[in-house]
């Protein structure tokens, strides 16, 4: 597993494998309304017309409910590993929806639900990702085949 301070300010920084599962827990619980986050007490800082600065409430939308709820698991993380662990869980989220990962990951036709091997979790939590960019899939896949072996 790569080290944390190894990398640039740039990159994400590795997470925990079972930090990662356990964020997949906290989106499921929200995304399924069983736990109903409530993001009306939440504002952002905006620009307005004039270029100040004006607090908006945060619109109610599942993707907040999940990112505030994510925020609020990982109070007491630094911005940087919160920011990492959005970023591993959306560089995933694009190989999923891709179809990159098909072979590995199955959807409950259902709940709609997904149901990830831990490889694949163990992957997206510790496999380098620079600045700005998702999981290149065949270097993703490379290193699933790579720990199975």
């Amino acid at each position: 597993m790569q080290n944390a301070s190894s990398s640039s300010a740039s990159d994400a920084c590795p997470i925990d494998p079972e930090e990662l599962a356990n964020a997949f827990a906290v989106i499921t619980r929200v995304f399924s309304g069983e736990d109903d986050f409530d993001p009306s007490g939440y504002t952002m800082n905006v620009l307005n017309a004039d270029g100040e600065v004006q607090q908006v409430p945060v619109e109610d939308s599942v993707l907040n409910r999940i990112m505030l709820a994510l925020r609020d698991w990982c109070h007491e993380e630094s911005p940087e590993k919160y920011a990492s662990l959005c970023w591993r869980l959306f560089a995933l989220n694009e190989l999923i929806h891709q179809g990159s990962l098909s072979e590995w990951i199955s959807i409950d036709s259902k709940t709609g639900f997904l149901t990830i091997p831990g490889i694949i979790i163990r992957v997206a939590a510790t496999l380098p990702l620079k600045n700005g960019q998702g999981f290149d899939p065949q270097v993703f896949l490379q290193a699933v085949k790579k720990l199975l072996a």
